[in-house]
């Protein structure tokens, strides 16, 4: 399900980092729904999925755009204000990435 939802949001080939934002709101939600309909046994494939898609048809494009430095640069502004839920948020999807990619290595 991920993967299907995950391409048709990539399929414009418009990279940017709205929608590398979406892809782990993807998951979030997905991973939600699963622990909602009590299989949680299934949240580790979510984020395995969630993990690799980034990792690998991603994973360029971040490297070619100032990388998880720049991913938080561009979040960092006016607009967000200084809260610290959102920046928490943000890394905490960062380092569950590296994580993921770290394991299934």
């Amino acid at each position: 399900m991920f993967l299907i939802i995950a391409d048709e949001i990539s399929k414009d080939n418009r990279e940017n980092w709205g929608q590398i934002v979406s892809l782990f709101v993807l998951g979030s939600i997905l991973a939600r729904k699963i622990e909602d309909e009590r299989h949680g046994e299934h949240i580790e494939g979510i984020i395995r999925s969630v993990g690799n898609y980034i990792g690998t048809r991603k994973r360029k494009w971040i490297e070619e755009n100032g990388g998880w430095d720049r991913f938080v640069g561009f979040f960092d502004n006016a607009a967000f204000g200084d809260s610290k839920v959102w920046k928490g948020l943000i890394f905490a999807g960062i380092g569950l990435t590296f994580i993921v990619l770290a394991l299934t290595r």
